[in-house]
């Protein structure tokens, strides 16, 4: 990326804005991957925590986005975040306080962040 996208303070996100939208935050912290082969449904995830100035969200990789973007999601480095859906935070599974949560996949856009 030659210029850095716009972006906007994570306490902004709401699943009403679709998923035009770019962040730039910290991963803090990040799960292994974990695998689940239910009926007629199987794939691989991870989560990691994502933190700016104003708020601390979760964010889920799911299938493709687990191929494209576990190895380069380092704990602690800075990076831009686009393409993902925001919907409300399943609790059960969810524990940053945040009332919503992402899910990325194959299509959506992660690129680091140089100018940390």
């Amino acid at each position: 990326m030659s210029t850095a996208p716009q972006t906007q303070p994570i306490v902004s996100l709401s699943p009403f804005m679709g998923n035009r939208w770019w962040i730039k935050a910290r991963v803090t912290d990040k799960s292994p991957i974990r695998t689940w082969n239910k009926n007629n449904s199987q794939g691989k995830l991870f989560s990691v925590t994502l933190v700016d100035e104003s708020s601390a969200i979760r964010a889920t990789f799911f299938n493709e986005g687990v191929d494209q973007y576990d190895a380069m999601l380092v704990k602690d480095q800075v990076f831009y975040f686009s393409g993902g859906s925001c919907k409300a935070a399943n609790k059960k599974f969810n524990n940053v306080n945040c009332e919503y949560e992402l899910t990325f996949d194959g299509k959506s856009a992660v690129q680091k962040c140089n100018d940390d």
